[in-house]
């Protein structure tokens, strides 16, 4: 008997559009976000970044509480 492949989700985040709300980072339940420190987008804004890719179990709430829509979030095929 095979263990079940885990699925692994790609998440895509328009930084210039980021308006460095928190929200994503604030309500992901795994902890996948982080807030930019040393690096600014086009408004002069920190963004998201997505810092723990491997953790991401494709919940979407950081797509769904995003009010500007700046994340896509994508299913890993292999």
């Amino acid at each position: 008997m095979t263990a079940a492949k885990k699925k692994k989700f790609r998440l895509h985040i328009h930084e210039d559009y980021c308006k460095s709300c928190r929200l994503c980072v604030d309500f992901c339940p795994r902890r996948v976000l982080e807030m930019t420190t040393d690096r600014l987008n086009v408004k002069g804004l920190p963004f998201v970044l997505c810092v723990h890719p491997d953790a991401c179990n494709g919940c979407q709430t950081c797509v769904t509480v995003c009010p500007d829509a700046v994340i896509d979030l994508f299913e890993e095929v292999d």
